[in-house]
């Protein structure tokens, strides 16, 4: 949690989304806003080490899906649909990467195509 608080802006939600899946709503933020976010929190979750209670060290890695309103049908459901397609297509394409939802081709969305 504390990894995500220092990446996100004050207005910006921060939730858990099922099991293992976590969300972060970024009111007016296009998606090269939401990209760079994705990317510092890949990186911050891999350079940061986790202690377990017995001592153990564990790295993490994460795998994000990223839409942008603009580029879905209209609704918030449309939203999260674009944003999981897109996290899906991270992890079955290697996990520890960001995957930005391409409007109008939902079958292959952009593996990292924005600057960090």
């Amino acid at each position: 949690a504390d990894i995500v608080r220092n990446q996100i802006r004050a207005g910006d939600h921060f939730a858990r989304y099922g099991g293992e899946e976590f969300c972060i709503l970024m009111p007016d933020a296009h998606k090269e806003a939401g990209y760079n976010v994705a990317e510092r929190l890949r990186r911050a979750f891999s350079e940061t080490g986790l202690q377990s209670e017995e001592g153990q060290l564990f790295r993490c890695t994460v795998s994000v899906g990223v839409a942008d309103s603009r580029g879905c049908d209209s609704g918030f459901e449309a939203l999260l649909r674009a944003a999981d397609h897109a996290l899906y297509h991270a992890k079955t394409s290697g996990r520890n990467r960001v995957v930005v939802h391409s409007a109008g081709n939902r079958n292959n969305p952009e593996e990292n195509p924005l600057p960090a």
